[in-house]
């Protein structure tokens, strides 16, 4: 009878401690798990019957946001005198049955939005595992879907880097403009991919075939295509 009301106020009066240290925000809440009536439990203060078992739960928070629950406790409220008592104190005092509380414990069970943070955590991991892996095979997929402006940078001789920039694309050949500067292996290759350092007057063709096996040799070591609206 008392118990709905105690539930609305227990959960009110959930106790929140966070430890502020700009720009983070951090710390412990507390949330109430659940509520029940004992049956056969005696206030030892005031001799009346229907105390009310919570059961709560402690977890860690980031920015507000739940990473994982680290306790739980049980608290012992009576509705007549208002006073609260632990799960120890009323054992103690032999005025609660000890399996009544045990199993109004084990049935408030933890709820899944308790582990989001590390649930989000572990997406965030996996998104960026993901993407990483999609970076890595660009190229190739690139290779095999050809556009005009794609650019190929290629190894040249004396460990140097360069870039072919793609002009043509037939069925069997692609027509490339080189470019006309080279930079070392530690280089950047921004910094000669110019549109006027690419020879367009004079072309050469690949076969594709032969492009896959300069893709396998890693002679052609990267592809890159810019945006184009």
């Amino acid at each position: 009878m008392f118990i709905n009301g105690y539930k609305e106020v227990a959960v009110a009066a959930c106790r929140r401690f966070s430890f502020i240290f700009p720009p983070l925000v951090y710390g412990y809440r507390e949330t109430a798990l659940a509520a029940e009536e004992l049956t056969n439990a005696v206030c030892p203060d005031c001799g009346q019957h229907g105390l009310v078992c919570f059961v709560f739960s402690n977890h860690v928070h980031f920015f507000w946001i739940p990473l994982f629950p680290i306790s739980k406790r049980k608290e012992i409220d009576c509705p007549h005198c208002e006073q609260t008592y632990t799960r120890a104190q009323l054992l103690k005092k032999r005025s609660a049955d000890k399996r009544e509380i045990s199993r109004i414990s084990r049935s408030a069970k933890t709820p899944l939005w308790k582990f989001s943070g590390i649930a989000l955590v572990i997406l965030l991991i996996g998104l960026s595992i993901g993407a990483k892996q999609l970076e890595k095979n660009r190229p190739d997929r690139l290779l095999n879907n050809p556009k005009i402006h794609d650019i190929y940078w290629v190894k040249g001789e004396f460990d140097t880097r360069s870039t072919i920039r793609i002009e043509i694309i037939e069925d069997d050949s692609i027509y490339f403009a080189e470019n006309q500067y080279y930079i070392a292996s530690s280089g950047r290759i921004k910094d000669i991919d110019k549109n006027k350092n690419y020879n367009t007057a004079e072309l050469f063709a690949i076969s594709k075939d032969d492009l896959k096996q300069l893709r396998e040799d890693r002679i052609i070591y990267n592809i890159t295509r810019k945006n184009r609206c």
